[in-house]
């Protein structure tokens, strides 16, 4: 799958109804910044660096706050599905981890920077469910 098929396949799916509804974020032994913002109903690009506005769909479609919905995407992504993120992901993800670390003043991160957050969790995880051979 090239990056523009990729990038239009996820498009596809937020733009056909997928469900972006989220629910707690899960129990944290320290603050989460992110805690309490569950639900992508719908990204800014003006609270994204502009370096990162090409992922904005990838954030998503990956980035849900609901700990059961991350799971299930967990057991469920597909090796082409990791190959895209990671084709997206890889290059940039030390600097998209600083920028979703970095908290904004007010403490709390925006709806975008903890769905880019939990992108790069699912991302993470993903790469270790593949080291470990369980992705499918």
């Amino acid at each position: 799958m090239t990056r523009r098929e990729c990038i239009a396949a996820f498009t596809l799916a937020i733009l056909s109804g997928l469900s972006c509804a989220g629910g707690p974020a899960g129990n944290f032994p320290f603050h989460d910044p992110c805690e309490g913002i569950d639900a992508v109903q719908h990204l800014h690009e003006r609270n994204v660096p502009s370096r990162f506005r090409d992922l904005l769909p990838l954030a998503a479609r990956w980035g849900r706050g609901n700990r059961e919905d991350r799971e299930m995407m967990e057991q469920n992504i597909t090796r082409e599905e990791i190959d895209c993120l990671r084709d997206f992901l890889h290059e940039r993800r030390d600097a998209l981890s600083k920028w979703v670390r970095s908290t904004p003043p007010g403490g709390r991160r925006s709806q975008e920077a903890c769905a880019f957050k939990r992108m790069l969790q699912l991302y993470n995880d993903a790469l270790d469910l593949r080291l470990r051979g369980t992705l499918r």
